[in-house]
C-alpha cells in the first residue's frame, strides 16, 4: 500500500508539474521574474537597455541584460509593476501598471534589438492609443532627459570617462537612455565595468556589476618565494608583501642577528606580474655570535633532562654561540630521532631543545620461549616476543586449569629457563549441566567435579529410573553420555543446527508447540530411510524434542551473526520400540545416527518437509546440521546445506613482494597484516568439497561495508574437490591503500548440492598498517672546507614507524662527483650520511650538496627523501705571517732568514719577511704574500708585548693570538740593539715558542688557551736590557683558514 501511495504521490507531483508548465507556456516563453534592485524593468517583448542603445564597452556577452525577454513583471526603484501575460492588451500589447497611473500598452511586435527606447521623430508606430503616457512609461521608452554630466558619480581611481556620447565633457548633458562608460588609464589593469545610464533625468547604475570597475597598478605581489624561489636558512626577501612594479627588483637580505656573506642576490618583476629567476651572487647568512662563554659547572638546566642522561660539556666553559649536548649514561643508548642540547648565548644557557630517549642498550627477544618448557595444555602469552628485561608469562589453554606460574625473562636476546613450575590440568565442572540434557531429568552433581567424573540424574516421578541420563565432566563442561528418563529403550541425541535467524525462530517455535516430533517422524517414515537402518523404520520414532543450548555466546556464534545466522542445539529423544530385537538394535541405531550419511540424509529430508510447509528456498539453502554432543561440539563431519560439505581454509603467508608482513590464525579468525602504500589487498585459500557437491563452485569476494573497492578471485570457479585460489581487492579509483585501516574480506563459495544452489562463507581480516616514513635534515657540519678541496656535508636521517623486526636497506644517491657514506649511529634507523664532493671549488662561493636517500623496507613500498645543504668554501693559505706594531722600529720590510743557530741553516732561502718592533705595545700579524715582501693586506692575528717587571725590568711578556692550529710554528726574536739590515745569520737567534726554558732568552711560563676558534700563546722572555728599549720580531708559519677570498687570489 505504501508503494502504491508513493507512486500515486509521485504521479500527482509530476502531473502538477506538467500542469504548471502548461500554464507557463500559455503565459509566454518565460514566467514573471522579480529581482528587487537588480533589474530596471521587465515588459513583454521588451529588450535590455544594452540591446536598445547598443552594447557598451563591456560588450553584450559580459554585461547582463537589464530586461529579460518576454518578462511579465517589473521592479523599478523597489516598486512592483503589474504582471500581465504577453497576450493581454490591444493587439497583443502588454499592459504595465504602476501605482497611481496606467501606462499605455507597449506594442508586442517591437523587433528584437530595435531602439525601442529612443525618442521617435514622429508618432510612435503601432495601433491607435499606443502612445506612452506617464513618466514611468516615458522612462521605459527613453523619452526622458536631459541628464547633466556634472551630476554623475565619479569613476574610481585611475579611470576616466570615455569620449562616446560626449561623456568626457564634464559640462555636457545627454538625453534619456544614453550610457556613459569609464575606462582605466593607460598602463593600469582593468577588472569589472563602470557604466551609468541616464533615466528620468537621473544617473543610475542600471544593472548589477555596473559599479565594479577597478584599475590596479601592474606588478608583482608578495615576494619571489611565492614563485618558488627559496632562500637559504635565516635569509629573507626585502620587498615584503607590497606590490613591486614591473622592472623593479627585490633583493635578498639576512634576518636580524645574522651576517650577510656574498650577494647581491635579487629577483626582477617581469611583464605580466611574474617574478624572474634570481641572479647575482648567492648569499649565506651566518649567526652573529656575541662574546662571553657559559660556565660548565653547574652547566645547563637539569630540569627536563631525559631519564638516564647527563650533560656532556667539555672543558670548564662553553663558548657563546656553541652548544652542549646531553648523552646517555653508561649502559644506555639513544633511540630518539634528534639530539638534546642547550645553546650558550652571551654567557647565558638557553632553554634545551630536542629529544633524547635512553634505553637499555641490549637486544630484545623477538620470539616465543621454547615450547618444550611448557606443560601439556600450556601456551606462551607473548606472540611477538618481549623487550630486554621483559617477561613472557605462560598460561593454560581454554578448558584447562592452571597451577603455579611459569615466567621466562629475556636477557640480551635470549630467554633464561624458568626456575618455577606450572601444570595445566583439564578443567573440572562446577554446578549442574547447563542447558537441557533430558526434559525429565533432575540433576544434583557434585561441585566441583574433576575432569572425567560422571553424574547420573534422577527422573521426575520415578524413584529409581532403570537407565537414567548420565553426563561426563569433559574439560570443564558436563557432556551427555547415555541414558534417558523415558525408558531403557530410548536414547537422547543432539544435533547442532546453524541457519538464518528467521528459520531458527521457526524451529524454536515448532519445538515449543511440540510440532518437531511430528516433522521428525515424517522424515523417518520416508521409504528411502530403510537403506540407512537395518530394521523396520516403524519401530524407530522421535518421542520428544527440546532446545538443549541456544543463544550461544561463543566465537562461532559471533561470526555466524555477521552473516545473519544463529546456532541452536536440539535434543532429540529416539525410541527403538520394545522387545528383544529393538533392544539389540540399539547399538545399530547409535551407529546410524552417528554416521555422516545420516546427518546428510536427515538434513536433506528435513529440507523437503520444510519446503512442503512453504519455507522459502533461500532460507533452506543456508542450513547446516550435524550430530553433536550436548554442548554443541560436532561429532564427526556436519552436513552442509542440502547435505554437502564445503570448506575454505586460509593459506595466506607473509610475502614481502606484495606487502604482506605477517599472518596469524586466532581460533576461527584469520588475520593478515599489510604495509600501507600497496594498491592490492591479498588473501589465499585452500578449497575443499565433499563428493556430494556437484558441478563447478563459483567463488566471489568483497570487502564488507565497502562501496569503493572491488575484489576478484582467481580462479573464479573450480570443479575440483581440493584446489587453491587467491583473492585480490583494489580501490575503484586506482589509488593505493595508504591510510591505516581494517578490512574484512568476505569470500563466498556458491555451489550446487542435491540439485539445489547453496553457499559457504569465510572471512579474512586484513589490517593495513601505517607504513614507515623517512626524514632527512642537516646534521652537525664540519669546519668549512678550503678552496680547491672537496666539499663535505653531514646529513641526519630518521626512519620511523617500523614494525617489530622489520628489516630495511638504505640507498644513497648523490651527484656524479660525490660519494656518500652511511653511519648507523645511534641506530640503524637513525643515523648519519656523510657526502663528499670532489672538485676545485673557489673560495667564497657556497657549494650545494644534495642527497636522495631511499629506504627499501621489508614488505613496504620504497620511500625516498631528498635534502640539500649549502656548504661554505673558505679561503685557506699555508704560509707565514709577521708582526708589525703601530710604529715599527725597522724603516722598511726586510727578509728574515730561516730561523736557525748553525751556519748550515744560514744557506737556506728566506721563508718570511717582516718588521722589527721596539718596546712594549700591540702589533698585528699580517699574512706574508710572498717570501721577500710585506703587504700589510690581511690581518690574521695579533701580538701584545708588556713589561711584567716594569719598564726597567729585563723581562718581556708576549701574548700571540691567531687562528687555532696545533701545527703552528711560532718564533720570536729579542734584541737589545738595532741590527744592521739585512739581519745576519746565525745571529740574531730565532727561538721557537716550544723551546724548553732554562736559559736566558728562552720562553718561560708558556700558557696556551683556545676560544672562539682562536689559539693564544702567552710566555715570558728574559732580555739583557730594559723591557722598554728591547727590540722584538715575531713570525708564524701555519695554514690559515677563513681568510677573505681575495687572499687566495694572490
Amino acid at each position: 500500500m505504501r508503494a502504491i501511495l508513493l507512486l500515486g504521490a509521485l504521479s500527482a507531483l509530476l502531473h502538477g508539474a506538467g500542469a504548471a508548465g502548461a500554464a507557463d507556456e500559455a503565459a509566454g516563453p518565460a514566467g514573471a521574474e522579480a529581482a528587487p534592485r537588480q533589474m530596471l524593468a521587465a515588459v513583454p517583448a521588451a529588450r535590455s537597455l544594452a540591446a536598445t542603445h547598443g552594447a557598451g564597452p563591456a560588450g553584450p556577452a559580459e554585461r547582463p541584460a537589464l530586461v529579460p525577454q518576454s518578462a511579465a513583471a517589473a521592479i523599478i526603484s523597489g516598486q512592483m509593476l503589474a504582471a500581465v501575460p504577453a497576450a493581454a492588451g490591444p493587439q497583443g500589447a502588454a499592459a504595465v501598471t504602476t501605482p497611481g497611473e496606467v501606462l499605455a500598452a507597449v506594442p508586442a511586435s517591437v523587433p528584437e534589438g530595435a531602439a525601442a527606447a529612443a525618442r521617435p521623430a514622429g508618432p510612435p508606430e503601432g495601433p491607435a492609443g499606443a502612445e506612452p503616457a506617464g513618466p514611468f512609461a516615458r522612462m521605459l521608452m527613453g523619452g526622458t532627459g536631459p541628464c547633466y554630466n556634472s551630476a554623475r558619480t565619479p569613476p574610481p581611481a585611475n579611470a576616466a570617462w570615455t569620449a562616446a556620447n560626449s561623456c568626457n565633457n564634464p559640462e555636457g548633458q545627454v538625453q534619456g537612455g544614453v550610457e556613459c562608460t569609464a575606462a582605466c588609464g593607460a598602463g593600469f589593469v582593468s577588472a569589472g565595468r563602470f557604466i551609468q545610464t541616464c533615466v528620468f533625468e537621473s544617473w543610475i547604475f542600471a544593472a548589477v556589476g555596473d559599479n565594479s570597475l577597478t584599475c590596479t597598478v601592474p606588478g608583482c605581489s608578495g615576494t619571489p618565494s611565492a614563485a618558488g624561489f627559496a632562500l637559504p636558512s635565516n635569509a629573507q626577501w626585502a620587498c615584503g608583501a607590497s606590490i613591486t612594479s614591473t622592472g623593479s627588483s627585490c633583493t635578498a637580505e639576512c634576518a636580524a642577528g645574522y651576517k650577510l656573506f656574498g650577494g647581491p642576490w635579487a629577483s626582477t618583476c617581469g611583464a605580466g606580474g611574474a617574478w624572474q629567476a634570481p641572479s647575482g651572487t648567492a648569499i649565506t647568512c651566518g649567526l652573529i655570535v656575541p662574546a662571553g662563554p657559559c660556565p660548565n659547572d653547574p652547566g645547563p638546566a637539569t630540569a627536563g633532562l631525559p631519564d638516564n642522561a647527563a650533560w656532556a660539556c667539555s672543558g670548564t666553559s662553553t663558548a657563546s654561540g656553541t652548544t652542549c649536548k646531553a648523552n646517555c649514561k653508561a649502559g644506555f643508548g639513544n633511540v630518539a630521532a634528534t639530539t638534546y642540547e642547550a645553546a650558550c648565548l652571551d654567557g647565558l644557557w638557553q632553554q634545551p631543545t630536542g629529544d633524547l630517549t635512553c634505553a637499555v642498550a641490549t637486544a630484545p627477544c623477538p620470539f616465543l620461549p621454547p615450547s618444550t618448557w611448557l606443560p601439556a595444555g600450556g601456551k606462551w602469552d607473548c606472540p611477538t616476543g618481549v623487550s630486554q628485561g621483559g617477561a613472557c608469562t605462560a598460561s593454560c589453554e581454554a578448558a584447562y586449569s592452571k597451577t603455579g606460574n611459569l615466567i621466562a625473562f629475556c636477557f640480551n636476546g635470549a630467554y633464561a629457563q624458568p626456575n618455577t613450575a606450572m601444570t595445566c590440568s583439564p578443567a573440572g565442572c562446577s554446578g549442574n549441566p547447563s542447558g537441557e540434557i533430558d526434559p525429565d531429568a533432575v540433576w544434583s552433581c557434585a561441585s566441583p567435579s574433576l575432569h572425567g567424573a560422571k553424574c547420573a540424574a534422577g527422573c521426575k516421578g520415578v524413584a529409581a529410573p532403570p537407565n537414567p541420563p548420565t553426563v561426563i565432566c569433559d574439560y570443564g563442561s558436563w557432556v551427555y553420555s547415555n541414558g534417558s528418563c523415558a525408558d531403557e529403550t530410548t536414547r537422547n541425541f543432539f544435533f547442532t543446527i546453524t541457519a538464518p535467524d528467521e528459520l531458527i525462530d521457526r524451529l524454536e517455535g515448532a519445538i515449543e508447540r511440540n510440532r518437531a516430533p511430528f516433522l521428525a517422524n515424517n522424515i523417518l517414515q520416508q521409504p528411502s530411510i530403510s537403506g540407512l537402518l537395518p530394521f523396520s523404520q516403524s519401530s524407530v520414532k522421535v518421542t520428544d524434542t527440546w532446545i538443549s543450548q541456544s543463544n550461544s555466546t561463543n566465537q562461532k556464534r559471533r561470526l555466524l551473526a555477521v552473516t545473519g545466522k544463529s546456532l541452536v542445539v536440539v535434543g532429540v529423544q529416539v525410541s527403538v520400540g520394545s522387545g528383544t530385537v529393538a533392544q539389540a538394535a540399539g547399538a545399530l541405531v547409535n551407529a546410524a545416527f552417528s554416521s555422516p550419511a545420516a546427518s546428510n540424509f536427515i538434513l536433506a529430508q528435513g529440507l523437503d518437509v520444510l519446503r512442503g510447509n512453504f519455507v522459502e528456498e533461500n532460507l533452506l539453502q543456508q542450513v547446516t546440521l550435524g550430530l553433536s554432543d550436548s554442548t554443541g561440539r560436532f561429532v564427526g563431519e556436519p552436513a552442509g546445506a542440502g547435505g554437502c560439505l564445503v570448506e575454505m581454509l586460509p593459506t595466506t603467508t607473509a610475502n614481502d613482494s606484495i606487502g604482506i608482513l605477517s599472518t596469524q590464525q586466532r581460533g576461527p579468525v584469520f588475520d593478515v597484516n599489510m604495509c600501507s602504500g600497496w594498491d592490492t589487498l591479498y588473501a589465499s585459500y585452500q578449497y575443499k568439497a565433499s563428493s556430494s557437491v556437484t558441478g563447478a563452485t563459483k567463488l566471489t569476494a568483497a570487502i564488507i561495508n565497502s562501496t569503493t573497492t572491488r575484489c576478484t578471485v582467481s580462479p573464479e570457479s573450480t570443479a575440483s574437490r581440493a584446489s587453491l585460489f587467491e583473492v585480490a581487492c583494489k580501490n575503484l579509483d586506482g589509488t593505493s591503500f595508504s591510510a591505516a585501516a581494517n578490512y574484512a574480506v568476505l569470500v563466498t563459495a556458491n555451489y550446487t548440492c542435491g540439485g539445489q544452489p547453496s553457499a559457504f562463507f569465510d572471512t579474512t581480516n586484513v589490517a593495513v598498517l601505517t607504513g614507515p616514513s623517512l626524514a632527512l635534515r642537516a646534521g652537525k657540519q664540519p669546519e668549512p672546507g678550503c678552496g680547491g678541496k672537496p666539499a663535505v656535508a653531514v646529513f641526519r636521517y630518521n626512519l620511523k614507524n617500523l614494525q617489530l623486526f622489520q628489516d630495511f636497506q638504505l640507498t644513497a644517491q648523490v651527484a656524479p662527483s660525490c660519494t656518500a657514506r652511511l653511519i648507523s649511529r645511534p641506530s640503524k634507523s637513525n643515523g648519519l650520511a656523510v657526502v663528499t664532493c670532489s672538485g676545485a671549488f673557489p673560495p667564497g662561493v657556497p657549494v650545494a650538496v644534495g642527497l636522495n636517500l631511499t629506504a627499501s623496507v621489508q614488505g613496504c613500498r620504497n620511500i625516498t627523501s631528498a635534502f640539500e645543504i649549502s656548504v661554505p668554501v673558505t679561503c685557506c693559505v699555508t704560509g707565514s705571517s709577521y708582526a708589525k706594531g703601530a710604529t715599527a722600529a725597522s724603516p722598511s720590510c726586510f727578509g728574515h732568514f730561516k730561523p736557525g743557530t748553525t751556519a748550515a741553516q744560514c744557506s737556506k732561502p728566506v721563508n718570511a719577511s717582516g718588521y722589527l718592533n721596539r718596546g712594549p705595545g700591540n702589533a698585528t700579524l699580517f699574512l706574508a704574500q710572498s717570501t721577500s715582501s710585506c703587504s700589510d693586506s690581511f690581518a690574521v692575528g695579533s701580538v701584545s708585548v708588556t713589561c711584567p717587571d716594569g719598564a726597567s725590568g729585563q723581562k718581556l711578556r708576549f701574548s700571540v693570538t691567531s687562528p687555532a692550529s696545533r701545527s703552528a710554528d711560532r718564533r720570536y726574536l729579542v734584541l737589545c740593539s738595532a741590527p744592521t739590515a739585512p739581519l745576519q745569520c746565525p745571529n740574531p737567534r730565532w727561538i721557537s715558542t716550544r723551546a724548553k726554558p732554562g736559559q736566558p732568552g728562552l720562553p718561560e711560563g708558556l700558557n696556551t688557551t683556545t676560544a672562539n676558534g682562536a689559539r693564544t700563546e702567552e710566555f715570558s722572555v728574559s732580555a739583557r736590557c730594559p723591557c722598554s728599549s728591547a727590540y722584538y720580531a715575531v713570525v708564524e708559519t701555519v695554514q690559515y683558514r677563513n681568510l677573505p677570498a681575495a687572499a687566495c687570489s694572490r
